[in-house]
C-alpha cells in the first residue's frame, strides 16, 4: 500500500498545490468583488477597465461604440450608436481564467522567479487576448446576431482556452522543474 501511494506522490502533490492555490486565489478574488455593491448595480473595477479598453479599440476600428452601466444589473452595455449590442458582466473579464492559469503554473512550479514571471506574462497575454475576444464578439454579434450563441459559447471560448492550454504546455515542457526531468 505504502509503495503504491509513494508511486503517485508527485500527482497528489500537484493536485494539492493546484487546489490550494486555486482556492486561495478564488477567495482573494471574491474578497475583491465583495467591495462592490451588486444590489446597487456596481460594476467592479476590472470589469469596467476591460469594458473601457474594449470600447476604445472598437472606436479605433471605426465603430460608433460607447458603453453605459446597465440600469438593473451589475454590467456594462455596449452600444453602436443607439443600438445595444452586448452586455459585459463580471464573468467576461477573464479573471477566472487567469486564476485557473496561475494556479496550474504554481502547482507545476519552477523556480520562484520563473514561476512569478511566467504567471505575470501569461496573465497579461490572457487579459489582452480577452479584450480582443470581446471586441471580435461585439463586432460579430453586431453584424451577425443570428450567430451569437456559436460566437459567444463555442468559437471564442475555444480561442481563449486554447491559448491557456498552449501556455501550460510551454510551461511544463520548458520552464517547470518537471521540464528538467523530461530530458
Amino acid at each position: 500500500m505504502q509503495k503504491g501511494i509513494s508511486k503517485y506522490k508527485p500527482f497528489f502533490g500537484f493536485i494539492l498545490r493546484f487546489l490550494g492555490g486555486y482556492s486561495f486565489l478564488v477567495l482573494l478574488y471574491r474578497w475583491y468583488l465583495s467591495q462592490y455593491n451588486t444590489l446597487q448595480n456596481e460594476v467592479d473595477g476590472i470589469t469596467y477597465t476591460v469594458s473601457d479598453w474594449s470600447i476604445k479599440i472598437l472606436e479605433w476600428l471605426g465603430y460608433p461604440a460607447r458603453m453605459e452601466a446597465h440600469e438593473t444589473q451589475s454590467s456594462m452595455v455596449f452600444y453602436f450608436g443607439e443600438k445595444a449590442v452586448v452586455r459585459m458582466i463580471e464573468g467576461c473579464n477573464a479573471v477566472s481564467v487567469v486564476l485557473l492559469f496561475v494556479a496550474f503554473i504554481v502547482a507545476f512550479s519552477g523556480s520562484f522567479r520563473r514561476t512569478f514571471f511566467y504567471s505575470v506574462v501569461g496573465a497579461g497575454i490572457i487579459l489582452v487576448l480577452n479584450i480582443v475576444r470581446i471586441v471580435l464578439i461585439t463586432i460579430g454579434i453586431y453584424h451577425f446576431p443570428q450567430y451569437e450563441h456559436i460566437l459567444h459559447e463555442v468559437i471564442f471560448p475555444l480561442m481563449i482556452y486554447g491559448v491557456v492550454l498552449l501556455l501550460w504546455v510551454v510551461w511544463v515542457n520548458k520552464y517547470s522543474y518537471h521540464a528538467k526531468n523530461l530530458t
